[in-house]
């Protein structure tokens, strides 16, 4: 029987219909496929705070490590969490299970990233007794529970999952003892495992453990004491980058310690004497690197604003004695360039060099480092010693004056100047090379203007800090800019709403397409 014209018109529709069905769920099969091979995976990352997202550090160390021909591997040992019986061990527990589960997220997504050269291996301390000692016997033992240790070859360095991955604030008790008084509980404030495992990856990728000595006997800043205007965070970060630190006279001692690579002297109060400059001189001329940072005092008279001269002389460089400001812009008049005040001693750097190895990091990811009490730093022009160079590294903004004493006081005056012409940008951190005559490698010195290794601005110049000593100390590979810290926050999801992820996946995405190709042949019916 022949089949009519009608017929043959529905028949090739419902066969139309079926090969778009066909087509459409094989190119979403491939697609899916496609996903699955790592040549071709790209990640959308819609969580909060993207923390599946690594840094671009984090990238360019997994570069250094295929370039260098090494594995890193980074083991977890967890412990079972306890059974919580206040409502501060409650936080404390839900804070843990949360710190692991963002370096498990971490570390999974690394491993995906470095491929071949990145080994992730979760030891359960608890359920998997035997593995889990085998490994920590390899390690030669742990110092705690609950760490993350990353190793590059036989060097490793172990991370704690509390003090080193995160940033928890435990309040002191509040009237613990009064009748009905509430318990402080534990905050979680900063996830921070990526910068931590990239800093010690870093790390340990460079042999050698640098010394430092930091110059004594001058009245120089505080070096321990955990307050604002103190350098602890810096000694500890030193220390957590691999170097070691001691302190050492020179006025008393009159010689520079053999072991010594590297030389600091933070704000000191005192001049150097023509016979301690001598010697350090001598020493940079050899080879020696010296770091020299000169703040501005509220107090007056020259004992307490030193310039080193001495020492100054030799190496091209004076430092002024008068305090550093900058316009400080003002929203309600905007045709100014700024104001004046106390304020105009507090300065964010506007000018970050991107021709040295210190500050190209800085430059490229816009880092503007922050200070205070600062001083302007001169090269010596044609004065400047044979077989030396000096370089500006950091420079204030157009607006910068040098403010002098307030004349009914001890205070700086901090009116901006009448005359435009006193405002000018100026040096705030400049590197001298200087090369001996018979020297094997070229010295350094490094001097900065005021507060800005501080404990209060540490965050904000942690990196400008850790890039200098390490470039002083021929660790290019740690001269970086580290990973940005994240707050910690999640979306959980109830067992509920997995299973509907899932079933949108697996048939809501093929029935969709079928619903297109079925609207497809409907529109064209019509016409």
């Amino acid at each position: 029987m022949a089949m009519t014209a009608s017929g043959r018109r529905r028949l090739a529709g419902r066969l139309q219909l079926v090969v778009t069905s066909v087509v459409a769920f094989a190119v979403f099969v491939a697609v899916v496929a496609l996903g699955t091979r790592p040549a071709f995976k790209r990640l959308i990352d819609l969580t909060p705070e993207a923390r599946f997202t690594v840094s671009e550090e984090t990238e360019v160390l997994l570069a250094d490590l295929a370039a260098a021909g090494v594995t890193l591997r980074v083991d977890t040992f967890y412990g079972r969490l306890p059974t919580p019986r206040t409502p501060a061990e409650r936080q404390a527990v839900t804070i843990h299970g949360r710190i692991q589960q963002l370096t498990d997220d971490f570390l999974t997504r690394l491993a995906e990233l470095g491929g071949d050269r990145v080994e992730v291996h979760r030891y359960d301390v608890m359920g998997d007794v035997a593995a889990s000692r085998a490994r920590i016997e390899e390690l030669g033992g742990l110092s705690q529970d609950d760490v993350v240790v990353v190793s590059v070859g036989a060097r490793h360095k172990e991370l704690s999952l509390s003090l080193d991955l995160a940033e928890i604030d435990l309040p002191a008790m509040r009237n613990a003892t009064a009748p009905g008084a509430q318990q402080a509980l534990p905050t979680f404030k900063v996830y921070k495992g990526e910068e931590a495992v990239a800093s010690a990856a870093r790390t340990l990728l460079v042999e050698g453990t640098p010394r430092i000595y930091v110059l004594e006997g001058y009245r120089e800043a505080e070096l321990t004491a955990g307050v604002a205007d103190s350098y602890s965070e810096l000694m500890t970060s030193l220390r957590a980058e691999g170097f070691e630190v001691g302190l050492w006279n020179l006025e008393k001692e009159g010689r520079i310690p053999e072991d010594a690579d590297i030389l600091a002297c933070f704000e000191p109060r005192d001049e150097i004497s023509e016979r301690a400059a001598d010697v350090l001189f001598r020493w940079v001329q050899a080879g020696g690197r010296f770091v020299l940072d000169l703040s501005w005092s509220e107090v007056s008279g020259p004992s307490w604003n030193p310039t080193w001269d001495e020492f100054g002389r030799r190496c091209g460089f004076r430092y002024d004695t008068r305090l550093l400001c900058h316009l400080v812009p003002d929203p309600s008049i905007p045709q100014s360039p700024g104001v004046g005040g106390m304020v105009a001693r507090n300065l964010v750097v506007q000018g970050v060099s991107s021709q040295h190895p210190i500050t190209r990091p800085l430059a490229q990811r816009s880092r503007f480092p922050r200070l205070k009490l600062a001083r302007e730093i001169v090269g010596l022009g044609a004065a400047t010693p044979d077989g030396v160079a000096y370089e500006p590294i950091l420079r204030s903004g157009p607006w910068a004056w040098l403010a002098g004493r307030d004349p009914l006081g001890e205070d700086a005056d901090y009116a901006p100047p009448a005359d435009r012409s006193a405002f000018a940008e100026r040096d705030l951190a400049s590197v001298i090379d200087v090369r001996g005559q018979d020297a094997e490698r070229t010295g350094h010195v490094v001097l900065l203007s005021g507060m800005l290794f501080v404990n209060s601005l540490f965050q904000s110049n942690g990196d400008f800090a850790l890039n200098l000593f390490n470039w002083l100390a021929q660790r290019n590979a740690l001269v970086t800019v580290r990973g940005n810290r994240y707050r910690g926050e999640r979306i959980e999801l109830v067992p509920q709403q997995i299973e509907r992820v899932q079933t949108f996946v697996r048939y809501s995405v093929p029935g969709l397409l079928l619903g297109l190709g079925l609207f497809v042949l409907w529109m064209r019916r019509r016409t």
